[in-house]
């Protein structure tokens, strides 16, 4: 243990002393080098996993409260460790020390559900505003076989990754395929360019520019209002 510990000291030291600047997609050197006060950033991946939420997000003092909570619970156990504690000693020592975290953990996730809030329209309204403005595009190019389903949500910041997306699909099936697309901030003409690149594809196009849900909290930095229209699809 001594050993591990003086080589992860080497390791934060020489983040501190060689570099003016880290950057990673690594949480287990994120972490530690911004412990360290190292100027460092954070490049995840995939900003989506899980392991990051609350993290992404959260500021400078939000970190901070992080790190002391695990310090503290680091301080306990680390002082059962180098007094000689067995095994089970420390296991059962660990368990105690985090019984109170545990203990909210298991209230935050048994607890009910609050009752939602009112939605900020009315969704008979919304339904028919945007079903007014669907538009369909059959395919072009026979083919046989049942269907593949798929919707996407985007809005104008995705329009060639979009394409990138449906020509995966094309080139991975060999049944028809039909596209619901729930867009934002898309033209006549940018629909016409989509249809016009895969004239095997089905096309529904679904406008949600009307959509307003109101305050949205709980979302990571990266991402639009367009993921919330996918919650729109059972009713559209």
């Amino acid at each position: 243990m001594a050993t591990n510990i003086a080589e992860a000291v080497k390791l934060i030291e020489n983040y501190q002393r060689e570099y003016s600047k880290v950057t990673s997609s690594r949480l287990h050197c994120y972490l530690p080098a911004w412990a360290a006060g190292v100027n460092v950033e954070f490049r995840p991946r995939n900003s989506a996993d899980i392991r990051f939420n609350g993290l992404l997000d959260a500021d400078e003092q939000g970190r901070r409260e992080m790190r002391d909570r695990i310090n503290s619970l680091l301080d306990q156990i680390l002082t059962v460790i180098v007094d000689g504690a067995s095994k089970d000693e420390v296991y059962e020592a660990w368990q105690k020390i985090c019984a109170p975290e545990v203990e909210k953990a298991d209230v935050r996730f048994s607890s009910s559900a609050a009752p939602l809030p009112e939605l900020p329209f009315n969704m008979q309204e919304v339904v028919r505003s945007v079903s007014e403005n669907m538009r369909h595009d059959a395919a072009r190019v026979n083919s046989q076989g049942e269907s593949v389903h798929v919707a996407i949500a985007l809005d104008g910041n995705l329009k060639h990754e979009a394409q990138v997306v449906v020509e995966g699909m094309v080139s991975n099936t060999k049944r028809p395929l039909h596209v619901y697309v729930l867009c934002r901030d898309h033209s006549q003409n940018d629909m016409d360019a989509v249809v016009d690149l895969f004239p095997e594809v089905e096309f529904t196009w679904i406008p949600c520019d009307s959509l307003d849900y109101g305050e949205i909290t709980g979302m990571l930095s990266h991402i639009t209002v367009s993921t919330m229209d996918r919650l729109m699809l059972p009713y559209l």
